[in-house]
């Protein structure tokens, strides 16, 4: 064999030896692209899963949050009808029995009914969320809020925010800041201001 014949057999089974090469490099690339996408959608779908985990933490947040207000009020509410009640007196109710043939005596002719106990001192309130509401309120006073109104204000409209906000209200009216009407339809409840308030 001669020197040429030798040096062209060479190059051919090299030639040879990285196209088969190549074809293997493109099989492993292929392999690993299939690799890669099914990781990346994998860690779409966790992303995706924690976004959806870290939203419903938020929101049993926020439902702790308006559960503990709504308890607040509540206990605030028992506290003020029991500071009503005492300051009514504790002594039993009497009630008369009156004949129809008998008139009244000139005692009972001119004896009023004691004029009702108001309370003059502001309810204090505490909750970021529940005095920014007040602070809505406070700017139109006279009107009357939807919860969607108020949710407006308060979150743009956010998702969520119409319930949020009616349960703020609802808060406020136990605790007697604030006033509840319904519609004649039963379709829309409004809430207006009716006492004063101060932060706590």
């Amino acid at each position: 064999m001669s020197l040429n014949e030798g040096l062209n057999q060479s190059a051919a089974y090299i030639a040879a030896d990285m196209e088969a090469m190549r074809r293997e490099c493109d099989v492993r690339i292929a392999s690993h692209d299939e690799h890669s996408n099914r990781l990346e959608a994998t860690i779409a779908q966790l992303r995706a899963e924690l976004e959806q985990v870290l939203a419903e933490k938020r929101q049993a947040e926020a439902d702790r949050q308006e559960a503990e207000q709504v308890l607040e009020a509540f206990r605030a509410a028992v506290e003020r009808g029991t500071g009503l009640r005492q300051a009514r007196g504790t002594g039993p109710t009497r009630l008369w029995v009156v004949s129809p043939d008998d008139g009244p005596s000139p005692a009972a002719a001119t004896r009023t009914a004691p004029a009702p106990q108001t309370l003059t001192s502001p309810v204090r309130i505490s909750g970021e969320r529940t005095l920014a509401v007040l602070e809505i309120l406070s700017r139109e006073p006279d009107r009357e809020w939807t919860p969607r109104a108020v949710a407006m204000e308060l979150e743009a409209g956010a998702s969520g925010s119409i319930d949020r906000a009616r349960a703020l209200l609802v808060n406020l009216f136990h605790r007697a800041v604030v006033i509840k009407t319904v519609a004649p339809d039963s379709k829309q409840t409004f809430y207006r201001l009716v006492a004063a308030w101060e932060a706590a």
